[in-house]
């Protein structure tokens, strides 16, 4: 069963290499990978085939990993911005269980965002994801 993780890290060369090898050599297999890099943050969603080996692998790395399917949104640093994207969620009927801002800078913020339903979350918020 491939299953979805996220690693959140600053921006630097060869990150892509220290997640790839790990994995590796902890005998995991990459179905797909999927980078983006805001700012000084680098976020690699990454679909594998050992859930739990991955996590304890690269947390033993030191590295931030999400396990739960997040939506990665970039969202204006300003009031109310965050209050218009949770207002669709919520008439939307879709449960935010976790937020946590990745990075923030002067005009934007990256957020992951978990959530019950979220392919529909991605679909509904489209303009703000990463």
């Amino acid at each position: 069963m491939i299953q979805h993780l996220t690693v959140i890290a600053d921006t630097r060369t060869g990150l892509m290499a220290d997640v790839s090898t790990a994995l590796a050599e902890a005998g995991i297999n990459i179905a797909s990978v999927e980078a983006v890099e805001v700012a000084d943050k680098a976020c690699l969603r990454l679909e594998v085939d050992q859930l739990d080996a991955a996590l304890d692998t690269l947390n033993r790395k030191g590295m931030t990993v999400v396990a739960e399917d997040v939506v990665l949104l970039r969202v204006a640093d300003r009031p109310g911005a965050l209050a218009t994207i949770s207002q669709q969620l919520a008439e939307a009927d879709i449960d935010i269980r976790a937020i946590t801002m990745v990075h923030r800078d002067e005009s934007e913020n990256i957020v992951a965002l978990a959530c019950e339903k979220p392919d529909q979350a991605r679909e509904l918020l489209g303009q703000w994801l990463v």
